[in-house]
């Protein structure tokens, strides 16, 4: 199939790679989560730099050549292909030995140095080239057995390979991918634990779920919002104890705008004080300081014009109705403050000269009409501060926790039993909880507490292993891996 064709194709735009979207960029086993922002964005693969311009509208999985830029260097560009090939499909192996015991490590097997090697890699040469040269020039290669060939040609086509693939991000390679890059930013949640968090919580397309994270990137939301499904009536309460909730793989799943406002994150202690108080204390600390406020933005506009006539060299005229019972006009007073000062002076003494008022209403008496009765009310209406988004997002999680919620997810670093007490009271009767920890001893603790609690039962505390291991000939490397819910 050639290029041409595969454009031609009707393909569902959401399967297509569209700008704005996050990628997976996979380039033999090495995987990296990379947010599409412009069509000419660069993305560093180890010590290459790719520019991805020209993958937009293909499909997800579809498979790109690197080409060199530039005569030197590691800028490569990305050309369309149909499949990749292997390099032991291109390099021909011709013998092998029967054992590896003949051959000694002496750092000397190999004739090129490591400037040469370097060489042949900034050279823009093709892999295969480069690995034939390596291959060509190394004393023990052919002594090698079959399989130690094979494995050589792997290591080296990790390392030269240039062929990358675009895929389409699941929860799976993303759980891969935080959990391979560091998994202390995960709380160290692999798929199998996400997965048993999953199907011991109950989560179903209906019906409310709570959750409380404080550290998994946002996985476990993830998780829960993609077990919910589209286009259904299940919503997601998603707590957090910091300002922003961690969002990264909660984005990188693309999710629909319909799917994904259904998740609504709160910060744990201004919701719980929106279900006990019932009214937000944003709301009421505009309100009571708002007054004060209108007061100090007229006060200051009114020394910063006095000081700017000081500046200029004019002297402010100041009415003194106690000794001579007139107003006098000056054009450097304001308009505005004229009008306030007649009014004032009028209601206090009651006497002021017909002549000077005349004379004062030809010139302000434009601003006196202008200015509206409700004066009060459009300020209010011009300086009340917009809500943010949090304000109707916790009212929001109020009123879903009002109504009770069908299941309870904990994934937290702090100690969870103080928390799970707290949040106790939102989960209907009868209705699961998981509580996640990356160690026992505090989930050991929960367990004889709660074991007294009359609102719980059917009490269950796991502990969860993976064993990587390799069978050798002569050894086996383990590598263990817990995790406790």
């Amino acid at each position: 199939m050639s290029e041409t064709s595969t454009k031609n194709v009707e393909i569902d735009p959401n399967n297509c790679i569209q700008v704005g979207s996050y990628i997976i960029i996979q380039k033999h086993n090495y995987k990296k989560i990379h947010k599409f922002n412009k069509p000419d964005s660069t993305v560093s693969i180890g010590r290459d730099s790719v520019n991805l311009d020209g993958i937009v509208g293909y499909p997800y999985f579809s498979m790109f050549k690197m080409l060199p830029k530039g005569k030197k260097g590691r800028e490569f560009s990305l050309e369309w292909t149909n499949e990749a090939v292997e390099l032991k499909d291109e390099i021909e192996i011709k013998e092998s030995g029967e054992d590896n015991r003949g051959i000694v490590d002496d750092g000397r097997s190999q004739k090129l140095t490591a400037d040469e090697i370097r060489g042949l890699a900034t050279d823009n040469n093709r892999a295969s080239d480069i690995v034939e040269t390596l291959i060509s020039n190394s004393v023990t290669f052919h002594n090698k057995t079959e399989y130690a060939q094979e494995k050589y040609l792997k290591k080296k086509e990790k390392k030269y390979s240039e062929y990358i693939q675009i895929l389409r991000p699941n929860l799976r390679m993303i759980a891969d991918i935080m959990y391979n890059l560091e998994p202390g930013k995960i709380q160290h949640i692999r798929l199998d634990t996400l997965s048993q968090i999953l199907t011991y919580s109950n989560v179903q397309s209906e019906g409310v779920h709570l959750l409380y994270d404080s550290g998994s990137n946002g996985l476990v939301a993830a998780a829960l919002l993609s077990r919910i499904g589209e286009e259904t009536d299940g919503k997601l309460v998603h707590m957090h104890p910091g300002n922003m909730s961690q969002k990264q793989a909660l984005l990188a799943m693309n999710f629909p705008e319909e799917q994904y406002n259904r998740c609504i994150s709160v910060n744990i202690y201004s919701v719980l004080r929106q279900v006990y108080q019932g009214c937000d204390t944003h709301q009421e600390k505009s309100t009571n300081n708002f007054s004060e406020t209108s007061i100090d933005e007229t006060s200051t506009e009114s020394l910063k014009r006095k000081a700017d006539q000081n500046n200029t060299g004019h002297k402010s005229k100041i009415a003194k109705t106690e000794e001579n019972h007139d107003v006098s006009n000056s054009d450097t007073t304001s308009p505005i403050e004229d009008s306030i000062t007649v009014s004032n002076t009028a209601e206090e003494t009651g006497k002021v000269d017909q002549k000077t008022t005349t004379n004062n209403s030809d010139k302000v008496g434009d601003t006196k009409v202008n200015i509206p009765q409700d004066n009060e009310a459009n300020q209010k209406e011009c300086f009340e501060p917009k809500k943010p988004k949090w304000h109707y997002d916790n009212i929001t999680a109020a009123e879903l926790l009002s109504h009770k919620v069908d299941s309870l997810v904990i994934a937290c670093k702090e100690d969870p039993l103080n928390i799970f007490n707290e949040l106790l009271q939102f989960v209907k009767p009868s209705r699961p909880f998981v509580v996640y920890y990356v160690v026992a001893e505090p989930l050991q603790n929960m367990y004889v507490a709660l074991k007294s609690n009359p609102r719980v039962c059917a009490l269950k505390l796991s502990c969860n292993w993976m064993r990587n291991y390799q069978v050798c000939k002569c050894y086996i490397y383990i590598i263990l891996r817990h995790a406790h819910f």
